[in-house]
């Protein structure tokens, strides 16, 4: 079950504190003033947060070693992002990808929900039955298939990637449009997570899945194999957006990178080379992005025969001009069928 107001450790930005602090740092110019508090704290009050700003990589290490240590009882995993997206109520959300709205849209209606998880179903099925099959000892379960298509963006899934690297958090949340290290702010968010225990680990009593990719993903996906990554994300599985999708109260941390001068990594601390992040000669993504295209083909073809069909049946049931109620044509010229059910002869 998530969080909600679990009391954990962690380290805060704290404007109230930061004020006093910059106070008396007027009376002693020598005094460092502190960015951040830490001690206990609720995960509301977490995702209310700015997020701890950290300028460097070391520091950031520091951070999350004595968040793992204060933890101890936690399962740590993190996620890097290039901004906090927030609630109506000013809360950090971590939604799955097939429940987030269109850029240009603040609302997901259930009627654009059940349509991506159609064509999410639509597509595994695809997979099932085309050669070469990707069928193996686990894919009996649909967390199999969300690991496959949701790690190589081929299409939206309800489970949120993360991974047990920071190293591979903080390189996504400061990689920019270009292909570079040089975001100016990123954000990585920490979250307890379940003890892994198996490639597809599922709580009952949690109500929570999490699917190792190293696990699950042939030796040619290279890209979660780099990755070290994890899929995470409600079970069983539904159609209905509700607050355990919502990764967020898992949250036991949340750090503001800040890299205005690019100098957030360093020679000693380096990001993920971006060939590591996203191979370019990996054989698995070119797979399944040629498999989503054909898959696109057969949707829009079998869409084509359904609208021929439609207008077939249309031009064969059209409405009688002159005649009385809804008589419809049968294909019988003498004969002409009423709604209600009486037949009458033509003249």
């Amino acid at each position: 079950m998530p969080f909600h107001d679990k009391i954990v450790f962690s380290h805060f930005h704290d404007e109230e504190y930061e004020r006093k602090a910059s106070f008396f740092s007027l009376k002693n110019p020598n005094k460092k003033v502190k960015v951040c508090t830490k001690g206990s704290v609720s995960i509301t009050k977490l995702r209310k947060d700015d997020g701890v700003p950290v300028k460097s990589y070391q520091s950031l290490v520091h951070y999350i070693a004595e968040l793992g240590h204060q933890n101890h009882g936690l399962n740590l995993f993190f996620r890097g992002q290039s901004c906090d997206f927030k609630d109506s109520k000013n809360q950090t959300k971590l939604y799955p990808g097939i429940f987030r709205p269109p850029e240009n849209k603040k609302v997901l209606s259930r009627r654009e929900i059940t349509k991506r998880f159609l064509k999410l179903n639509g597509f595994i099925q695809y997979l099932h039955e085309s050669p070469p099959s990707l069928n193996a000892p686990l894919s009996r379960h649909p967390e199999y298939w969300f690991s496959l298509l949701q790690h190589y963006e081929v299409l939206k899934t309800p489970l949120l990637d993360v991974t047990q690297s920071l190293r591979v958090a903080v390189s996504f949340a400061l990689l920019d449009d270009k292909f570079k290290y040089t975001r100016q702010e990123g954000f990585v968010f920490v979250l307890a997570l379940p003890y892994s225990n198996g490639s597809i680990s599922k709580y009952a009593d949690d109500n929570f899945v999490l699917a190792r990719l190293s696990n699950i993903c042939p030796p040619n996906a290279l890209r979660p194999h780099f990755q070290e990554g994890y899929l995470a994300g409600r079970w069983p599985t539904s159609h209905k957006k509700t607050e355990y999708d919502n990764l967020a109260y898992h949250l036991v941390g949340k750090y503001r990178l800040q890299n205005q001068n690019g100098d957030f990594f360093n020679k000693d601390f380096m990001p993920l080379p971006y060939e590591a992040l996203f191979p370019q000669l990996d054989a698995f993504r070119d797979y399944l992005n040629l498999m989503k295209i054909k898959f696109k083909d057969a949707t829009d073809k079998l869409k084509e025969i359904n609208r021929d069909d439609r207008w077939e049946h249309k031009a064969t049931t059209s409405t009688i001009p002159g005649s009385v109620g809804n008589v419809r044509s049968t294909g019988n010229r003498g004969v002409l069928k009423e709604s209600h059910g009486k037949t009458r002869h033509s003249n």
